[in-house]
């Protein structure tokens, strides 16, 4: 994503206009002082400041800002690194909500389960009778649905009429062979039917250049905003010729819902580019287009993060202080990914090379997360050149003369993906004696034993920590201690993974006082020293109902903590 490029017209005043429009969704941006009072409240539920942010504009909040009194805490600027980005106004405090902003539009995954298509929840007892795809039922965004059942029609994916003459045949047979013709019949329709769902399945990769581009014919906003986001076609790229296979060709030449087949590429590439994957309440993940989040340049340590709502408005959150003139930034790639990982998606799905400060380490902020260890030495090896993916690899141990190829380090990552097969991520005993397994041939904290360890971790969130052994107890303390270390040089402090990591070290911590394991002033020490990870778990956690409930491990630790305090100084 990283910014809009600057095609011809008015692009920046395309894009600050859509700036300015958030207001409704934004009161905090009408300052301290005209701002409501709730607005400073950085633990609220983001469901509940959606709720409060409603009805100030339903009574007419958003009307102060039309008098030019709300000045959003970023603007838009553009320079040749970045392209079109956002800059930080003022100050902004750890935790601070950045921008409120629903989807312009959204759409289904290409590889989606069967869903509805107007409301994205899972169906699939139901298919519209013209187009033929899925919907809850018939009354379900009926109207929304509507015109794009007019275009995808036209696939010819409908459901099948019913063939009277098939029954005068058979009603013309003797009985026996009625029967038998009758169950053969319905055999040869339910395997029709099976294909034609499947096709429909295929089409999805379709359907948000579809629904793109009926939007923009009668919205010219959608189509400013859509034309301002950036999106870079390559004709020469394998993706360009999947669009034009798949997509650009059904809908120029079969759907007729475009004429030019360079419009159709350049909306793929948008969707491509700054399409958000969107998780709803109710399961699904869908896709989203968010002009203004868009803006947010990448960096693999990123000071904003982004949270979705049940019905997919996004919130965007400062993860750390962000300064007035700071660029606000945003992580596109898995934190827990490799360097070679990390920039191979960001070449293929985004089209550029990151250059970020952790990119251009070649040991990942001291992690090592991507390097696996030397035959000859065992310390870890090294990229001499962390973006250039074809670069050769050498020793850590300046004393060793080892080297391989990028192809060999990444061969080892393929045979490790080989012994990750079939194995489940609720199996903690599994995850711990493969893990023990790899780290003969890796460091402790490579990327692979990390997941690893991250899932093993994930496995205790709704576990009775009672009920594990003392040795068990004190390899998952092992294993907590080697992740937050990781988590801490690689994440700022209140992302997600942080702190779901963090609400399991502090549970770790406390079962292991609570058995004795640590006593006195070691126990009191330790507890201590976890008091800014509880209140970081205590806020972030407090944001979105699908995290792991955290206010009981709170209690317990505080709890454990003035016991401590009290055995202490008595």
């Amino acid at each position: 994503m990283g910014g809009a490029e600057a095609p011809e017209g008015d692009v920046g005043g395309v894009l600050e206009e859509r700036l300015r429009g958030l207001l409704c969704h934004n009161p905090a941006w009408l300052g301290q002082d005209a701002a409501p009072p709730w607005c400073a409240d950085l633990s609220m539920n983001h469901e509940e400041l959606l709720e409060r942010t409603r009805q100030w504009a339903a009574t007419g909040g958003g009307a102060q800002g039309a008098s030019g009194s709300a000045a959003a805490p970023m603007r838009v600027a553009h320079n040749e690194e970045f392209g079109r980005h956002l800059v930080a106004a003022r100050d902004m405090a750890a935790g601070e909500v950045v921008v409120v902003e629903p989807p312009l539009l959204l759409a289904l995954r290409e590889r989606s389960p069967p869903s509805c298509l107007t409301c994205f929840r899972r169906a699939t007892a139901y298919t519209c009778p013209a187009c033929g795809f899925f919907l809850c039922g018939p009354e379900c965004g009926a109207a929304a649905h509507a015109e794009e059942c007019e275009v995808l029609r036209r696939l010819g994916l409908g459901q099948p009429a019913p063939r009277p003459e098939e029954e005068a045949r058979l009603a013309a047979l003797p009985d026996e062979q009625r029967a038998q013709a009758r169950e053969m019949l319905q055999q040869a329709a339910a395997t029709a039917e099976q294909q034609r769902q499947l096709e429909v399945l295929r089409q999805y990769r379709l359907v948000a250049a579809v629904r793109t581009l009926l939007v923009m014919h009668r919205s010219p906003a959608v189509a400013a905003a859509v034309a301002a986001l950036q999106g870079r076609v390559n004709p020469s790229s394998i993706r360009h010729a999947n669009h034009q296979r798949r997509v650009v060709e059904v809908a120029v030449g079969q759907l007729g819902v475009a004429s030019d087949p360079a419009l159709v590429h350049r909306v793929c590439a948008v969707w491509d580019t700054n399409g958000f994957e969107v998780p709803l309440a109710w399961g699904n993940r869908v896709v989203g287009l968010f002009p203004v989040s868009s803006l947010l340049t990448h960096d693999c340590r990123g000071n904003t993060q982004q949270w979705f709502t049940a019905e997919g408005v996004m919130v965007v959150r400062a993860v750390t202080r962000v300064a007035a003139g700071d660029v606000f930034t945003t992580s596109y790639t898995d934190p827990q990914w490799a360097t070679l990982l990390r920039q191979d998606h960001m070449r293929i799905s985004k089209q550029f090379t990151c250059t970020c400060v952790r990119c251009r380490d070649p040991t990942e902020l001291g992690t090592f997360l991507g390097s696996p260890c030397c035959p000859a030495c065992r310390l870890p090896l090294l990229s001499t050149d962390p973006l250039d993916p074809k670069a050769p690899w050498r020793c850590s141990n300046h004393a060793c003369t080892h080297t391989a190829t990028a192809a060999q380090v990444a061969a080892v990552g393929a045979k490790i993906g080989a012994k990750l097969k079939g194995l489940k991520s609720n199996d903690a005993a599994g995850l711990t004696s493969l893990s023990r397994q790899l780290e003969e041939t890796l460091p402790s904290t490579h990327h692979v034993l990390m997941q690893l360890h991250v899932s093993t971790l994930k496995t205790l969130v709704a576990r009775d920590l009672r009920e594990v052994s003392d040795e068990d107890l004190s390899t998952l303390l092992a294993i907590s201690s080697l992740v937050m270390g990781v988590l801490r040089r690689l994440e700022q402090p209140l992302t997600r993974l942080s702190v779901r990591m963090g609400r399991e070290e502090i549970r770790l911590a406390v079962e292991s006082e609570r058995r004795g394991l640590v006593t006195g002033q070691a126990a009191r020490d330790r507890l201590q020293e976890l008091q800014g990870v509880a209140e970081e778990c205590k806020l972030v956690m407090g944001w979105d109902t699908r995290m792991p409930p955290f206010q009981c491990v709170y209690n317990e630790y505080r709890s454990a903590l003035q016991r401590l305090a009290t055995e202490t100084q008595g």
